[in-house]
């Protein structure tokens, strides 16, 4: 009889120790995806605010060209439409350049930004937003933002 209880009791010590060790098994996977899915959230947020920064300096850039062929609309008139404003500068992100054109149409001008990331050869991030300067009176009245 002690022995049957001897060889039970080993069972039950081999069954413990299998589901204490399925039960870390499991614990590692639940850890390990919960910090998959932590680290793709954060680079989502990243890729979301490198999106947003550049979207607002394509419009950055926009609006300066607008601001300034409303102010002075000869300069816009001698100015060749296909290179109104190119800037480059340097982000957190690396090389950044803007550059702003324009298509002459009847009665407007449709303005077109783009912001271009240039830090990386084969995969290059940009944003392009366009806009209408409509002619009145002699000069220009920014119409704003077009989809």
């Amino acid at each position: 009889m002690s022995e049957h209880r001897s060889v039970v009791r080993k069972r039950e010590q081999g069954l413990a120790s299998f589901l204490a060790l399925a039960m870390m098994l499991v614990l590692t996977v639940l850890g390990l995806s919960c910090l998959l899915v932590a680290g793709n959230s954060r680079r989502m947020a990243a890729e979301y605010q490198r999106e947003v920064q550049l979207d607002l300096a394509a419009a950055g850039a926009l609006e300066r060209v607008a601001q300034e062929a409303c102010r002075d609309p000869a300069a816009l008139q001698q100015n060749d439409l296909s290179h109104l404003y190119e800037e480059e500068r340097l982000t957190a992100f690396g090389p950044l350049a803007l550059r702003v054109a324009g298509r002459q149409a009847s009665g407007y001008i449709e303005l077109t930004a783009v912001a271009h990331e240039q830090h990386d050869a084969r995969w290059q991030r940009h944003r392009a937003v366009r806009g209408i300067l409509v002619e009145k009176e002699g000069g220009y009245v920014w119409f704003g933002r077009i989809p």
